[in-house]
């Protein structure tokens, strides 16, 4: 039975619908969910790979917006690189005159107003591969295996090097509810989960958990019970889509 709210997630760099599976599997259980997928990789793997962030969010415009309609509200969750193809994404569909989002959900990455000064997708194979393991998400066996790295390698750069040349401009606020996510240890994120305020006029929510830049895999009752939370309230406060 289709239910009245769909949660939209979008994955991080290198990530794909397999990856969000436990989540999608706790939010189906009070709202539709949509794990969108990049072009490259999964259900899209016969399609080429994207390096562009705006490039990623037109492709997923065509994707979500036909449904859309279907739904009295949804939802955005992005984490990390999703949470910038997540905010482009947003803005088309304000361009649109397409209803907001009732709140977008950011995890593991701070505000997009920061600039960013690393180029991750540059470095030879045998540093790239050290980064991936520092930053975690990536199994160790993908990482010491040269036959699965031959296959991964392509789209790790293609998705790093969308999400590390990201070009921020900015622009009128949105007004819709941001609630950000992010783990205590990760040096990166922590300290400018702040910055989304600048893309919003409401008040932000803030949520920390323990764990690194991957910490959405050890949280996921907590993280599903912030959505649910949210998608409850809602209920009785705003109407976006259809009537």
């Amino acid at each position: 039975m289709r239910k009245e709210d769909l949660v939209i997630l979008i994955p991080f760099a290198g990530g794909s619908a397999y990856h969000f599976a436990p989540l999608e599997k706790e939010i189906s259980k009070f709202s539709d969910v949509k794990v969108l997928e990049y072009p490259g990789r999964g259900r899209r793997f016969d399609e080429a790979l994207l390096n562009d962030c705006a490039a990623i969010a037109d492709d997923l415009y065509d994707v979500i917006t036909p449904i859309l309609g279907n739904y009295r509200r949804y939802y955005i969750f992005g984490h990390s690189m999703g949470t910038q193809v997540g905010l482009l994404l947003i803005r088309k569909m304000a361009a649109a005159g397409i209803p907001l989002p009732a709140t977008f959900f950011v995890s593991g990455k701070g505000g997009p107003s920061k600039p960013i000064n690393r180029a991750t997708y540059l470095l030879p194979p045998s540093e790239f591969r050290e980064a991936l393991k520092t930053l975690g998400g990536t199994p160790k066996e993908v990482l010491e295996n040269d036959d699965f790295m031959q296959f991964f390698e392509p789209i790790m750069r293609a998705d790093f090097q969308a999400a590390e040349t990201f070009q921020y401009k900015s622009h009128k606020k949105l007004n819709l509810p941001i609630v950000g996510l992010y783990g205590t240890a990760d040096e990166l994120v922590s300290d400018d989960m702040d910055l989304w305020q600048l893309e919003t006029t409401e008040m932000i929510q803030l949520f920390e958990f323990a764990g690194n830049h991957f910490f959405i895999f050890d949280h996921v009752d907590e993280i599903c019970s912030i959505i649910e939370s949210v998608v409850t309230k809602s209920k009785y406060q705003r109407v976006n889509i259809a009537e």
